[in-house]
């Protein structure tokens, strides 16, 4: 797991986090679960939301999260569709979710000879994000910590179009050698928001199956 408890690693977090504001459209989050088999064997310390084509379409229904059962149900924008029977036939539709998504705006319910109908409000956008970034944050990179394993896992797994680790540290070959080759490197200053590309990230292929390190143990390897 990520570690940003330690108040040098926490001020170089949010120093970057700033300075990304600044000097990128990202949308940022911080300490997310990014693993697939269980979400908080893995948490990655930044992740960067790069905006797409349709960015604004998505911003303009709501600043909310929207369910994701939601988005892929079946009820459309032209037609309204009865409440009881779409939850009824759906095993992924449930009220509640139809609630939230009424709550953020993007489903809306309306009565006909009472009954209940619900459709969405708009069609939600396919394009709206073009790509995900994972940032490991290891400002000293003299204590590494499960800084390789953890890297491995990002990589393999694919869930991120790019990787990244961002350091203070001054970068040595022997550092590069010891993390995938796929991971990007920057040298970030928190006192005067320098950022420096040592290796630029590779691309990662998201689009198919991924590979999550589960466990490691003399003679065995556990993956999912």
């Amino acid at each position: 797991m990520a570690d940003a408890d330690t108040p040098r690693e926490f001020a170089f977090e949010l120093a970057l986090c700033a300075h990304l504001e600044e000097t990128t459209e990202w949308i940022l989050g911080r300490q997310l679960g990014a693993a697939v088999d269980r979400s908080g064997r893995r948490i990655v310390d930044v992740v960067g939301v790069v905006p797409g084509p349709d960015f604004d379409d998505r911003a303009r229904i709501t600043d909310r999260t929207i369910p994701i059962r939601a988005i892929e149900s079946d009820v459309g924008v032209g037609t309204s569709v009865p409440r009881n029977r779409t939850v009824r036939n759906s095993s992924e539709l449930h009220d509640s979710v139809v609630d939230a998504a009424v709550d953020a705006g993007f489903f809306a319910t309306e009565r006909h000879d009472g009954r209940e109908f619900i459709r969405q409000t708009a069609r939600y956008p396919d394009s709206w994000f073009a790509g995900l970034v994972g940032i490991e944050n290891k400002p000293d990179l003299g204590a590494p910590g499960d800084l390789a394993r953890q890297l491995r896992t990002d990589v393999s797994l694919g869930l991120f179009e790019e990787v990244v680790l961002a350091t203070e540290s001054h970068v040595t070959r022997a550092h590069l050698n010891r993390i995938p080759e796929e991971v990007g490197v920057w040298r970030f200053d928190p006192e005067t928001g320098r950022r420096e590309e040592i290796r630029e990230a590779t691309a990662l292929a998201t689009g198919g199956p991924g590979v999550e390190l589960v466990d490691e143990r003399p003679l065995r390897t556990d993956v999912a």
